[in-house]
């Protein structure tokens, strides 16, 4: 709209757009501080802890009164063999035993509850193991893929290094074929106070004897890694996000 200011000798014609531009720099910057100022206050007072486990599992989540209950899980892949989804099936139960919860958790979409957020974050291969010596049974615990099981009286640990579900060898090179288990192989490392003394790759089932020690895993299956996260301030970043965009 024109306005017109007058006087005595001459009228000024004059307008103007854009005004609540003005406000564009003070809501960047309220954005901002907002942000920070919820950040810092899901770090003090907000949760997060990591579980795993398989299928029939029940995992405590500490310091909270809540379960989970992993009733499943699954992996879809494309043609390709590429990961297009990894998905687990939970149901969560309070302190008295009652469920709360339960739906699917798969990658960006997690299952929640009362501000409780249960995310898909990984995966990998784990087998039960069975360790002996001179012929008896002296440990039987899960075998996870990237850990290790340490003796403490022989001070001798096993290693599970890697996991082939469908090994091959090329040019002396192990790779998988596929991620199905159709000649599964494990690559295991031996040490003895704390140096690598062994390296072999090994299938489910097959002694490993080393000394007077015997290592035998089995039944290799996937399990699931899960993340669970109560943010306080995630709700205020989001308002604060929303007005930094708002001012620019």
């Amino acid at each position: 709209k024109i306005k017109i200011l007058e006087n005595e000798k001459d009228a000024i014609y004059f307008s103007s757009r854009r005004g609540l531009g003005h406000f564009g720099s003070f809501l960047v910057h309220l954005g901002l501080l907002l942000i920070i100022v919820a950040y810092t206050t899901g770090k003090i007072f907000g949760y997060e802890t990591f579980v795993r486990g398989i299928p029939g599992d029940e995992l405590a989540l500490v310091d909270t009164p809540y379960h989970v209950h992993i009733e499943d899980f699954d992996i879809l892949y494309r043609p390709d063999y590429s990961v297009h989804q990894y998905i687990s099936t939970l149901s969560m139960t309070n302190e008295e035993g009652q469920e709360v919860a339960r739906g699917e958790t798969s990658v960006n979409h997690p299952l929640s509850h009362k501000g409780h957020r249960v995310y898909q974050s990984g995966t990998g291969w784990m087998m039960d193991l069975v360790v002996r010596e001179k012929g008896e049974e002296i440990r039987r615990e899960r075998f996870y893929q990237s850990g290790y099981v340490y003796l403490e009286e022989q001070d001798v640990a096993i290693e599970f290094r890697h996991f082939y579900p469908d090994f091959v060898m090329v040019d002396g090179e192990a790779y998988t074929k596929t991620p199905f288990l159709n000649r599964p192989r494990y690559f295991y490392v031996i040490y003895e106070e704390g140096f690598s003394v062994h390296m072999n790759v090994a299938g489910p089932g097959q002694i490993i004897g080393y000394k007077d020690l015997e290592f035998q895993a089995f039944q290799p299956q996937l399990y699931t890694v899960l993340q669970v996260v109560k943010d306080p301030g995630a709700f205020y970043a989001g308002v604060g996000g929303m007005l930094m965009l708002l001012g620019l």
